[in-house]
């Protein structure tokens, strides 16, 4: 993952590659303009309960049928993103977003598709996740996964809503 600074925003690179098939995935960030439409937390999470189908975490097919889920409490919303790395166990993959301490900004484009940023602090270390919708699939990707062997990593899983 590579952070670059600019004036009035943050580019955050990351470079994914399975198998030799490598795909890069860029956020902005904005640090004092915003990256898009500001969007309410509790209201954004509202809309988004529920559980989802996990069809690829970190590029892969998970061994056995995995559920994601979204959920709202009275301070802060959860997503839950299973994640099982191969002969090294499974992360719950539990991310809270407090409304008092998240940012959401939405992103829409002429092809129908949205990506809302989601920032927050914790401990008082920044961190972005974004949320990306295409239709019926769902990407989840947060910034910076410490895998085990320490490196920062940007963890995808792709999602689909379960009826």
């Amino acid at each position: 993952i590579a952070y670059k600074s600019f004036d009035g925003y943050q580019e955050i690179t990351s470079e994914d590659c399975i198998d030799k098939d490598c795909r890069n995935t860029q956020l902005v960030a904005a640090l004092t303009k915003s990256p898009g439409e500001p969007l309410e937390t509790k209201a954004f999470i509202s809309a988004i309960l529920g559980k989802y189908n996990v069809l690829l975490a970190g590029g892969t097919i998970p061994p056995e049928p995995e559920t994601a889920r979204v959920r709202l409490e009275e301070t802060l919303g959860t997503i839950e993103v299973p994640y099982c790395i191969p002969d090294q166990g499974c992360d719950e993959g539990v991310h809270e977003f407090p409304f008092s301490e998240t940012s959401l900004f939405e992103r829409k484009f002429s092809d129908n598709r949205r990506i809302i940023v989601l920032t927050n602090v914790i401990e008082g270390i920044r961190y972005y996740f974004s949320w990306e919708e295409n239709g019926p699939s769902i990407v989840f990707r947060n910034y910076q996964y410490p895998y085990p062997d320490r490196k920062i990593v940007c963890l995808e899983h792709v999602l689909q809503k379960k009826p």
